[in-house]
This record gives C-alpha cells, structure tokens and sequence, in this order.
C-alpha cells in the first residue's frame, strides 16, 4: 500500500518516461511465448490468487482462458489485441486488486495526454495537454465514431472490477490508453484517436489526439481556488476544517495511510481534542475519494469516533462515500457502519464490503507483464454479507456543473439535514430474548437497552430494531433486517435478500472476539483450529485478520490495562504465527509494535 501522489505529478512522470522510452508499445513475441506466459498466468491465478473464483464461477475463467488461447495462434491479429487476452483473463477474476501494473500500462499500450472523471452517466475531460486545451470541460461522446456507450462495453470485458462503481472509477484510466482502443478494434492506429466532444458552450466537434511523448505537465480544468472543498488539498492524506458559524466540523480522509510529518496517531489526538473543545453538532467524514492503504492506519479514526459520544449519535455523524471509495476505505466504512450511528450520504462505493486486497507482484516470463495479485480476503462485514457495495442511506450525486462551480451539495445537504429517525421497537415476545449463533465465530444477542431492544453480533456490530414493513424489523445496517414472526427462533434477511434462520444457544457459545478480551486464548485457538479445518468458507484464522483482530483488542483494553492490552495482542499474534507457519508476515511484523 503506497502512499497518496497528486495526480499531476503522475501524470508528470508517466510522460517524462515516455520522452526517454521513444513511444511504448507491446513487445513483439512470437506465439508459443505467448501460450507460455498466458499458462504462467494460469497457474498465478490458480495458485496465488486468495480467492480467484470469489464472483465468477471457474467454468466462466476456463472459457476466457480457451479463447485467449485460441486468439493467440490466429494468423494477422495485432500484439495489442494478444496482450488485451491477459487483461480478460485478469479481470474475469472481477477483483479491482487484481490487474496489470499501472506503469505497465503506460508502458506497453502508451497514453493520450487527458484524464475524465464521470459525473453522473457522462463522462468529462477534467485536464488535459496543452497542446489540447480545447478538450478541457468537454463531454466525450464517442471515440473514432463509436458511441461511448460501446466503448465502455468493449472495456468493460479488461476493465478489473467488481461492481459498476469500480468500472466507474477505472475505466477513464483505460480510455486514455491508445494501445488499448487499437487492441479492442475501436481506433484503427495504436497511437491516435479521435474524440467527438461536446464543449462546455454546447458544441460538437471531433478532435485527433496522440501520444506525443511529451513531459510537460496538463492542464486543470478547474483552477485550484475554485475546487470543491473534497478536492481542496489533493496531497493531504487527512485534514480537517471547522464552520463556526454552523458547529460543523469536517474531515476530509484521503489515504488510509500515516505520514512522517503528521503521523496519525498525533492527528487523531489533535482531532479529537478539538472536538472536546469547541461546540460540534454535526461531524463529517468525507472518504469519497479515498482509495485505501493499510487498514492498521485507519483503526486510531474509526476508534476515536465510536467511543466518541459526543459525535456518535444519530442525526450528529455523517460519512460521504462514493464510487473512488476502495479498498481499505470500504474496510473502514464497515466498522462505522457496523459500529457507529453514522449516516451514509453519497453514491456507493466501488468493491464489495467484503473483497480480497493487498496485491503481490509477479513478471511473466517472456512479456515481462506485472501483475498484481491479491493475497488477503478482507472480512471487514458482518459474516456473509454478500453485497456487491455499499450503498449509502441517502443518495446525493455531484453534477458537472456543480464541480464546474466548485459548489459542495452533499456539504450544504448536511447542514439542511434534520434528524428524523424510524420508530424503535419497544414490544417483543420474552421467548426471542437471548443469544444465537450467528457464525461460526461469533453470537447474535437479542437484548433489551432502556425501553427499546437492539441486537450485537460479536464485536461487529450493535444496533437497535426499529419498526419496518411486513411485520420485519430494521437494523441500521442498510438492507439488514430481522424476522420474528415464525418460531422461537429469530431469522436474519441480508441486504441481498438471503434469509437465515438462527437457531438459539447458551451465553457461553463461541465468540471468538470475547474469548480474547476474555484471555480465553485455549478456547480461541480451539475454535479457530476447528474453522481452519473444516473448511468453511471464511478467512477469520488467516494472518491478516488475526492480526486486525489483534489490533482492535489492543485498542478496546488499552484504556483499561495497556500492558494487559499489549499481551493479549502478542498472544494473538503469536496464534496467528502458529495457525499459518508459512503466510505470518503481518502478523510477524507487527509483534514488534507490542
């Protein structure tokens, strides 16, 4: 996980290489180098991918896989169309983690000096070449004559991503790959094309744009004073700004990251100290355009903010998400949405809640094509929650010309926002009181707090039943329901539709989260064992989320105990090492932090 860099100064340096590279292009290989690379590929997937038929089934790879192979040894087809055959086989893997290095890219398919951002269902040029200044604020709607509807059909098949919010966020970066149009049969040279615009006055014209090779910097659109207040510092990875005359207080996380110069841990005492001191009636995190980093750097912020009952409150907490949101900024999502009474406001995001990530790089033999891997499948969900995003509890879109104008509506939405919430549920039948197990790692209790009822699943999650339709009743969770209406036994309905009935069990049922707190680690590393044995289809006993797990145990005993606290993570640490003697690096790391 790298660190946040401005999009000009990439871009500076994208094109800075090609003034040396004299032009990329696809190495010409004869055929049977391309089999022997595209069976290495194969075997990558196959074997280092965590999880390579998490969405698509392996009858849909092999298929993709079969064809590739017969494209390769067709006679006349171009080297951009052959390498295009090992994007498809990446992206059929439908993992945003997973796909050709971003150098690599640039390298081998070249780059048309612009970039475009999506707004809505079109999409615009944002910044661009001077030599192509005209471009600037324009629509693109077609490509060499092709309507960009039909583009985006064609890139979609070596687009990877998982949800429409993904192919939203990377499709622009494939769009100005000229190789890549060439390959896909779009453009007729692999380092021109010609794009039909519409400029800002209305106009129609087509304008021939290549890859000229130049280092010179591009063009804004929108000069810096004039941005939207999410866009105001591009190289920050966090900050945080106060409206007096409004009590509104907003942080605008970027990067899940820390920085030399303001490390996060110092960040989050300065943040929260200023809650504590200045009047705050409504707090905003704005993650829109966060697209991850390492989830141990985001646990001091979603921390802070949970225990923080000044802010957690309903009608108080709102986090602005949208389809930039990624990776571990979804992971940090889920625990406010699981752990907070935050309001969602925004468009959503762009992977599953539950995903896998932290890619590793391998070289192909003969093309030299890095690919990135995912290693780690991210639990960060409630236990099978199969959604294909997040989506936020009030929809509020950015238009162009509200981006033109540097206007904020999600911002001036919340400071309209008035508190209106559901009924809570305040009757029930004594019978459904009690603990279920939920997972095979945690327990659901159906409690009562003050004079309403709620439900907590492990540490995942606590939220109060409300009153909905048909008889069921609603979580906070966006789609979560509970159905009482049958037996003894109470049944959970997914956001995706998905009904389980749960069946009850005694207080002291597994939980493996309360077995650490508890230093219960025999009973933990039994249950963990027993998971990792029998084949369930979850990562809990893997070495990344154990040594999540550690972290967040750490952080809930530390302010009780902090050598207790430090022991008790050691001790998962050292249960993570055990379960995986041969894939402990994070947990192998992080033992030196306690």
């Amino acid at each position: 996980m790298k660190k946040s860099i401005h999009p000009k100064f990439l871009l500076f340096v994208i094109l800075f290489l090609y003034a040396f590279t004299n032009h990329a292009q696809v190495k010409p290989l004869p055929n049977q180098a391309w089999l022997e690379d595209l069976e290495v590929l194969d075997n990558l997937i196959k074997t280092k991918h965590v999880k390579p038929y998490w969405v698509n089934t392996e009858s849909t790879f092999e298929a993709v896989l079969k064809n590739a192979k017969k494209l390769i040894q067709q006679k006349g087809v171009s080297q951009e169309a052959i390498a295009l055959e090992f994007l498809k086989l990446i992206a059929t893997i439908k993992d945003g983690h997973s796909s050709l290095s971003g150098s690599n890219r640039y390298e081998l398919f070249g780059y048309l000096p612009f970039s475009a951002e999506w707004f809505g269902d079109k999409i615009y040029i944002i910044r661009a070449h001077p030599k192509y200044k005209q471009l600037l604020g324009a629509e693109i709607t077609a490509v060499n004559g092709r309507p960009i509807d039909k583009v985006m059909e064609l890139l979609e098949m070596v687009v990877p991503h998982a949800n429409t919010q993904r192919f939203k966020k990377f499709s622009p970066y494939y769009l100005h790959l000229p190789g890549v149009l060439y390959g896909l049969g779009i453009t007729s040279e692999n380092r021109k094309a010609e794009l039909t615009i519409r400029a800002p006055d209305g106009k129609k014209q087509k304008v021939k744009i290549e890859d000229i090779g130049d280092e010179e910097d591009l063009l804004d659109f929108i000069a810096e004073p004039e941005r939207s207040l999410y866009a105001q510092k591009p190289d920050r990875p966090y900050w945080f700004k106060y409206f007096k005359e409004d009590s509104i207080l907003y942080l605008n996380y970027n990067r899940v990251t820390s920085i030399n110069e303001d490390n996060v841990w110092a960040f989050c005492e300065r943040l929260f100290q200023f809650i504590e001191d200045n009047p705050v009636d409504k707090f905003i995190v704005d993650i829109r355009e966060n697209g991850g980093g390492s989830n141990a750097y985001s646990t001091p912020i979603w921390y802070g903010i949970i225990n923080n009952p000044k802010i957690n409150q309903a009608g108080k907490l709102f986090v602005i998400t949208g389809y930039k949101t990624f990776s571990a900024a979804i992971n940090f999502a889920c625990y406010l949405e699981q752990k907070s009474k935050a309001l969602f406001i925004g468009e959503p995001v762009c992977d599953h809640p539950i995903h896998p990530g932290d890619p590793d790089s391998f070289e192909l033999p003969n093309s030299k094509f890095k690919i990135n891997l995912s290693q780690f499948y991210h639990e960060s969900s409630f236990y099978m929650d199969e959604r294909t995003t997040m989506s936020p509890d009030i929809t509020v879109d950015m238009s162009f010309e509200e981006y033109s104008r540097g206007q904020n509506p999600i911002i001036d939405f919340v400071k309209r926002y008035k508190k209106s919430s559901p009924e809570l549920l305040k009757t029930i039948n004594p019978k459904f009181l009690g603990t279920y197990q939920f997972s095979p790692y945690e327990k659901l209790d159906l409690i009562k707090t003050g004079d309403a009822y709620a439900i907590k699943i492990g540490n995942q999650l606590q939220s109060p039943l409300y009153l909905g339709k048909n008889g069921l009743l609603e979580t906070e969770i966006k789609g979560l329901q509970i159905d009482l209406s049958s037996n003894e036994n109470l049944a959970v309905i997914y956001p995706d539709g998905k009904k389980r009935q749960l069946s009850k069990t005694n207080s002291e049922s597994a939980d493996l989260y309360q077995f650490f707190l508890d230093g219960r680690m025999k009973d933990a590393y039994s249950l963990l064992l027993s998971i990792q044995n029998s084949g369930i289809d979850t990562k809990i006993w893997k070495d990344y989320a154990l040594t999540q797990l550690a972290l967040e145990v750490y952080y809930d005993l530390k302010g009780k105990n902090q050598d207790l606290a430090k022991q008790r993570a050691r001790e998962i640490l050292n249960m993570a090492i055990e379960l995986n003697p041969n894939d402990n690096e994070y947990a192998s790391y992080s033992l030196r932090f306690y």
